[in-house]
């Protein structure tokens, strides 16, 4: 409890500021987050009818599936609506708890696997709060992975003794963390996949292959029945998402793919170490894609873990576990790396699935389990070492090995000289309430809006910052808005300016979606638009949807 606690008050807590004066990450990605849940919220108490039509993009139809539905953790960010909290309130308790729930299913985990308290408390804290977790701070739905341990230890205890329940569990657990976020639900599987190639490999001759094969007709017709049980309870979300979101080109994932120095690069607010921050030379360590870096306490217990695959260890051992959890973290991260022109991973792209999982160095948020695993046995095990030594010893020794993996993840400061490199980990909650207020202020001026479009001059924030700003506005009047934002944008939307201008606006909204003027009655722009070269054509538009300003 007390290593969880340094741990929540060091990353997590700092993040939204123990006044709750911040949202966590930046404007636009977590923005929409909490535009998508507030949507979840308002169709469970009937304030939309539809579900996967949030109202962006405007008139673009199943607009929800082309960001993280949020359908997992929706029930706990309702639950902080209902009673009573904010929409942006209710968004920081969903930040919170799911590191609550990381690390109570991680140590439960790794107690599983048969450790002890100190393995527990140092895997927990590595898997829970690492550095390559906060470097992807401004992608906050990823946070969520608390079915990943459960799902890990259910596979790995139905090879050893195999029963019909650990193979729902493992079902269940995937389908609740596909549901929590696809991108860990996908990363799930190539870990389990990996994870049972290396167990194959190494302690093939020790599985209970007759259990495991032919284990008599019932037991077959209850694996199917799971099988079948897990299609239909993932079908819904797939078949939305698929409706919704095409397969991306091999260019736009070449773009993603993280380069093997990503592996050493921690963020710019890694407290520790704030000066190996550049050290890949990749150009690119400000981008979180390329932070990757797993803390350099991971690093080196992986690579000793190597090593004991090749122990005579039985797999009913503790130990083949690290064998495994720490082949299965480097081989995971060889995958998924690019190495030139050459990427192990672009074969598995075209794979059911894969199409829509554009960031795949993301991958490390599901690898920190089995690092967690490795680090948590290497401590337990330098701590028991020096048992014959006292008692005096070896409480010394576990406080300096629990503070060597806190200070592994420690965070730079929010004040002071460092407090800017915390710019991508947070903004005032204060401000961004204030400024969708006054776009809302602005609408309620209109006497019958439809639609609303807000130009990127309209606020200070400009360009991608009022996108979310005019959403979020708009989502509290229950008007939707031309704005939106999300890693795949309808056909011919202005991903690049956000339509400047009346003839861009009208020309989308007109041609590539063929509303009619008539439809276009009620459509409140606000903001200045940039200057038209026709004249006439200005004067018309301004005519007919004169534009408001935003004090």
């Amino acid at each position: 409890m007390a290593v969880f606690l340094v741990g929540f008050v060091a990353f997590p807590l700092r993040t939204v500021g123990a006044n709750l004066d911040y949202l966590p990450g930046d404007p636009a990605d977590n923005r929409l987050n909490n535009y998508i849940l507030e949507h979840g919220y308002r169709y469970l108490t009937r304030r939309v009818d539809s579900f996967w039509d949030a109202p962006m993009f405007y008139p673009t139809l199943k607009a929800t599936t082309r960001s993280d539905a949020h359908l997992g953790m929706l029930p706990i960010y309702a639950a902080l609506r209902i009673v009573g909290y904010s929409p942006e309130c209710a968004f920081q308790g969903w930040f919170l708890i799911p590191f609550i729930l990381n690390f109570a299913t991680s140590a439960w985990a790794i107690r599983r696997f048969g450790f002890g308290p100190i393995a527990v408390a140092a895997g927990a804290y590595t898997f829970t709060f690492p550095i390559s977790v906060a470097a992807q701070t401004l992608h906050a739905q990823l946070f969520p992975r608390f079915l990943v341990a459960p799902a890990v230890v259910f596979a790995w205890e139905f090879l050893r003794t195999p029963r019909t329940w650990r193979l729902g569990a493992v079902a269940a657990c995937w389908v609740g963390q596909t549901y929590l976020t696809v991108y860990m639900g996908y990363f799930l599987v190539l870990l389990l996949l990996v994870g049972f190639v290396i167990t194959l490999a190494r302690f093939g001759r020790q599985l209970p292959w007759r259990e495991l094969l032919l284990p008599g007709w019932r037991v077959w017709f209850g694996r199917v029945a799971v099988i079948a049980a897990t299609g239909i309870a993932i079908f819904p979300l797939m078949w939305a998402h698929g409706r919704g979101v095409g397969t991306l080109s091999k260019e736009h994932f070449l773009v993603f793919a993280p380069r093997p120095g990503a592996w050493l690069t921690p963020p710019v607010h890694a407290g520790t170490y704030p000066e190996l921050a550049d050290i890949t030379g990749l150009g690119t360590w400000e981008v979180a894609e390329q932070q990757l870096c797993p803390g350099f306490t991971s690093i080196l217990a992986v690579g000793l873990g190597l090593i004991v695959l090749f122990r005579p260890n039985t797999v009913d051992d503790r130990w083949s576990v690290v064998a495994v959890a720490a082949w299965s973290a480097i081989l995971l991260a060889l995958l998924v790396t690019r190495y030139g022109t050459w990427w192990p991973y672009e074969s598995l792209i075209g794979l059911p699935g894969a199409g829509g999982i554009r960031a795949v160095g993301r991958v490390v948020f599901v690898i920190m389990f089995p690092a967690a695993v490795v680090v948590g046995a290497f401590a337990e095990r330098i701590v028991h070492a020096t048992a014959s030594m006292g008692r005096g010893v070896t409480v010394i020794v576990a406080f300096l090995a629990f503070l060597a993996v806190m200070a592994d993840h420690w965070l730079v400061s929010t004040t002071g000289s460092t407090a800017g490199k915390w710019k991508a980990m947070r903004y005032s909650r204060e401000t961004a309430v204030t400024r969708q207020n006054k776009v809302a202020e602005v609408i309620r001026r209109h006497p019958a809006p439809t639609a609303v479009h807000v130009f990127p001059s309209a606020t200070p924030s400009g360009g991608l910052g009022v996108q979310l700003e005019a959403m979020r506005a708009t989502q509290d009047l229950g008007l939707p808005c031309v704005n939106g934002w999300s890693g795949y944008s309808p056909q011919g939307w202005d991903y690049v300016t956000f339509f400047p201008s009346y003839r861009s606006l009208i020309n989308w909204l007109t041609s590539t979606n063929n509303l009619t003027s008539e439809q276009l009655t009620g459509l409140v722009v606000v903001g200045e638009p940039q200057a038209d070269a026709d004249p006439a054509y200005e004067a018309a538009m301004r005519a007919a949807h004169p534009p408001q300003i935003v004090p």
